[in-house]
């Protein structure tokens, strides 16, 4: 879709040590907006969120993600 931009907004974040110090986990909800420059949203979306990460040399870094659609209402 053309022009088509998102805005995504996260809640309900929870992060869990996975017992190794250097391994975590995150999951959280999320509420994508789909609109046009200018114009109202004209379909969102809710997702369920699932993430691993790994803590580095330069610090914490995501290294997977899951995506779970779970609902979708055109406006």
């Amino acid at each position: 879709m053309e022009g088509v931009r998102t805005q995504h907004v996260h809640g309900d974040v929870l992060v869990a040590g996975t017992g190794d110090a250097d391994r975590a986990s995150a999951d959280a909800n999320q509420l994508v907006s789909f609109f046009r420059e200018g114009e109202p949203p004209h379909k969102e979306s809710g997702l369920r969120v699932a993430c691993t990460a790994e803590r580095t040399a330069e610090g914490w870094r995501f290294d997977g993600m899951e995506v779970t659609l779970l609902w979708t209402r055109d406006h």
